[in-house]
């Protein structure tokens, strides 16, 4: 099911892909109220300054906020709202993708905080492909070696003067990423929440 802009959607292409985008929204937020649940009652609640543990379950609770539904939200939002104008779509992709890298941050920051002087930092898969996804995602979000490719992007996508073939390759390569760190950030949400519970 292609619904690229160049391509014309079918009532039946489209009809499939409301289904889906219904679907992606409610798995959207069940994943947000089960991980705000398993916090609160399960992991003992939030509390920056409480205790680390407390501390600590701003890790889960963020990281699915930013990487999973913030950074899934900017993805939609090139096909949920194609006929609005490009310039208006491109602002809310790069406010999303905003909102996803300071929850991101602040998710990081709690787990790296809690640990501190208790625990060995970076000792499982968990923390090794989440640390590589989060890397990977803040040189998306500013793009390939991400400050210079951050300034690719805002140049290219932003103002008019690129040319449509080099808009074109670079929009291949940012559409292939994002989808495939978006799989990576879903994956080790997953992974770090099945070592959570085997804990």
């Amino acid at each position: 099911m292609d619904l690229s802009p160049q391509h014309s959607a079918g009532p039946q292409d489209l009809k499939t892909f409301n289904y889906l985008l219904v679907a992606s929204q409610i798995l959207g937020a069940a994943a947000i109220v089960l991980s705000a649940v398993w916090t609160d009652k399960f992991l003992g609640g939030l509390g920056w300054y409480s205790s680390q543990d407390q501390q600590f379950n701003y890790h889960p609770l963020f990281m699915v906020l930013g990487m999973v539904l913030f950074y899934g939200e900017s993805i939609l939002v090139y096909r949920v709202l194609r006929k609005e104008p490009k310039f208006r779509l491109k602002l809310v992709h790069a406010v999303l993708h905003g909102v996803a890298l300071v929850l991101t941050l602040v998710g990081l920051i709690a787990v790296f905080l809690s640990k501190q002087g208790r625990y060995t930092h970076l000792y499982s898969l968990h923390s090794w492909l989440g640390l590589g996804t989060c890397i990977a995602f803040f040189l998306q979000c500013t793009s390939f070696t991400r400050i210079v490719q951050y300034v690719i992007s805002f140049l290219i996508f932003m103002f008019p003067g690129a040319s449509p073939r080099r808009r074109e390759k670079f929009l291949a390569l940012h559409t292939f990423f994002g989808l495939l760190l978006f799989a990576f950030a879903v994956g080790s949400c997953i992974v770090g929440i099945n070592e959570k519970v085997s804990l």
